[in-house]
């Protein structure tokens, strides 16, 4: 269903320079597959498109504010623009090594985050020591944080009556050791979302380090079908019940996954 802003959230409108090769920010989610026109079935095939001008943005955003984002917002200005300024609630620790996020493609790029003592910083490009890198294609990317995925966000905050905020990080412990073990590893493990109500798969890949990055061919895949994922989140199911679910399907080496949460838990594998 098509999410129409609020008249205080009507701020986010396109720069007038080429306005005329601006899309409408409120257009409405992909419609359901068997309402869409065949489209070639590689991943990653159907491109994104952006907007031509960024987003006219206050000073300060709000939670709301990001769930009224619309599906053309830029990579470039999210990470770069919308990120830093939004009310994150992080851990107040001062972390050495750096998250890459790689966006593949037109219009794409990489960016470094930081965090220091709690607060986010980012940085075009990749900066080392790196701990992790996460890396998608430009039209998962908008799944993720602008379409299929946020809308299933929403739908479970609706569901369990919570309003619509951002997660609250600042319990997470941030522990430098542990992110120091995690960036030792070397690996990528592939997240799979399947959508059965717009046939696509959603690929997110996690590098552990800085080796190299495997979009296309990662070391471990799991599979687990996104209204199965909303259906637990609804349920408050636990993490570790939800691995033991029956969920998620693991392909390629089973132990990386192990090795990994052993060395960010602080523990033996």
């Amino acid at each position: 269903m098509a999410r129409r802003l609020s008249n205080r959230n009507r701020f986010i409108v396109y720069n007038r320079i080429d306005i005329q090769n601006a899309f409408d920010f409120r257009q409405a989610p992909r419609q359901p597959a068997s309402c869409q026109v065949p489209s070639p079935a590689r991943r990653g095939s159907v491109l994104p498109t952006w907007a031509a001008a960024s987003l006219a943005l206050p000073p300060e955003l709000t939670a709301i504010d990001y769930f009224s984002l619309p599906r053309t917002t830029r990579p470039a200005d999210w990470f770069e623009r919308i990120l830093p300024a939004l009310p994150l609630r992080l851990p107040t620790a001062e972390l050495a090594y750096s998250a890459v996020v790689h966006v593949v493609g037109p219009g794409g790029g990489s960016w470094s985050h930081f965090l220091r003592a709690g607060r986010l910083h980012i940085q075009v490009g990749v900066h080392a020591p790196v701990a992790v890198q996460y890396s998608m294609t430009g039209a998962h990317f908008r799944e993720l944080l602008f379409g299929a995925v946020r809308e299933r966000h929403i739908k479970v905050l609706e569901q369990l009556k919570l309003p619509q905020i951002l997660p609250d990080f600042s319990p997470v412990a941030a522990d430098p050791t542990r992110v120091a073990a995690v960036a030792q590893l070397r690996g990528s493990l592939a997240f799979e979302l399947r959508d059965r109500a717009m046939a696509d798969v959603y690929r997110y890949v996690l590098t552990l380090g800085d080796g190299p990055v495997q979009l296309d061919h990662p070391d471990t895949t799991i599979e687990v079908d996104l209204d199965d994922l909303t259906a637990l989140a609804m349920a408050r199911t636990p993490p570790l019940k939800v691995i033991s679910s029956g969920k998620l399907r693991i392909k390629g080496n089973s132990d990386l996954p192990i090795l990994a949460l052993t060395a960010l838990l602080g523990r033996a594998p």
